[in-house]
């Protein structure tokens, strides 16, 4: 089996990967470099895209068997390379790393992570505000020792287990671990990651290096999801129940658009036969809970479930009624747009809605 990638809107960056730095309106195939010499470069790929990550004017797709593909804007190399320090208008592999695959991305402004099965994670990129997590006056990948061709650097933190997975707004980063601790370091200039200090009891607006964050949660939640927006951070605290799922939202960072004034009440959703499963998606400046009813083997999940908070100004809270009609599958957001992925019928037939 063979698949292929879709991308369209703004490209001035040769972001969408179709080797051209042209804006798109339609959806256009990207490219990739899956080999050598002239013939390297295919419309298909033969292992399942299983994440796309977009930062400010770059682009990281992750596959099913461990490979890394970049594009876009690599002035500060953030796609992973020391050369071309200019457009990559393809997707190019990013290159192993101690012989070991990739297993989660994620991409910011002008830097970029990526995380390998070792459990080692790597920062490229330009982070002036801490984002690369490597210490203070360490903000350019390109300036430090880089590993291979690449511009990745090891970041060398010691966390308290190994990281499970990866999270990044526009300026700064949130990692999970095994064991559930949190780390974050980046922009806190609004607050995002509470009121931390340093030793001389002064508020941390830039966090140079990650640091481990304590959340005031209640003991009756049992899990909790993050959503990262632009000037804030929220987090979705959940507790199961037999039969239905209780929740929360707590807005911590510059709430310009009262987020947390609409969801400050306690919810609950039915939860027969523990089926049902929430989630959060963050614009910049809007989030999205979604709730998703799998069926008894666990795939193919649909949307049973949408609530929309937030800056409304392009459209960006949709109307749940206007989407009462369709069996959506699967939902994704960008800064301020949103997709649904929408099924017509049988098979892997699928077509996109998007919202802006």
């Amino acid at each position: 089996m063979t698949f292929k990638v879709l991308s369209c809107g703004s490209n001035g960056s040769c972001q969408l990967g179709i080797r051209n730095a042209d804006d798109q309106d339609t959806l256009q195939v990207c490219s990739f470099e899956t080999g050598e010499g002239k013939n390297a470069i295919h419309k298909t790929i033969d292992s399942k895209p299983v994440k796309i990550k977009c930062g400010g004017n770059h682009t990281l797709v992750l596959l099913e068997n461990g490979d890394c593909y970049s594009c876009g804007d690599n002035s500060n190399g953030q796609c992973g390379f020391k050369d071309p320090l200019d457009n990559i208008s393809y997707f190019k592999r990013v290159p192993f790393l101690n012989n070991s695959k990739w297993v989660d991305i994620a991409a910011g402004w002008e830097f970029s992570l990526l995380l390998n099965d070792l459990g080692e994670l790597f920062v490229c990129g330009y982070g002036p505000n801490g984002e690369l997590g490597l210490g203070r006056h360490k903000s350019e990948s390109l300036e430090l020792d880089t590993l291979s061709s690449t511009s990745l650097v090891k970041l060398c933190f010691q966390f308290s287990s190994p990281v499970k997975s990866l999270m990044s707004s526009i300026h700064n980063c949130l990692v999970i671990c095994q064991n559930s601790d949190i780390y974050i370091w980046g922009n806190n200039k609004k607050g995002q990651f509470f009121d931390l200090r340093n030793e001389k009891n002064k508020s941390l607006k830039l966090i140079w290096e990650p640091k481990k964050m304590t959340l005031n949660i209640d003991n009756t939640f049992n899990s909790f999801k993050f959503g990262l927006s632009r000037d804030f951070i929220s987090i979705l605290k959940i507790a199961n129940d037999n039969d239905k799922i209780r929740y929360s939202i707590d807005i911590q960072g510059k709430d310009n658009f009262y987020i947390q004034k609409s969801v400050n009440d306690l919810q609950e959703i039915p939860n027969d036969d523990e089926k049902s499963k929430l989630d959060i998606l963050s614009m910049w400046s809007s989030i999205h809970i979604i709730t998703k009813e799998f069926n008894n083997e666990g795939f193919e999940g649909v949307v049973t479930g949408l609530q929309s908070f937030g800056n409304n100004s392009h459209g960006q809270l949709p109307s749940t009624q206007d989407l009462s009609n369709y069996r959506i599958t699967d939902v994704s957001v960008g800064s301020e747009h949103g997709l649904f992925l929408i099924s017509t019928g049988g098979g892997d037939n699928k077509d996109l809605i998007k919202l802006y």
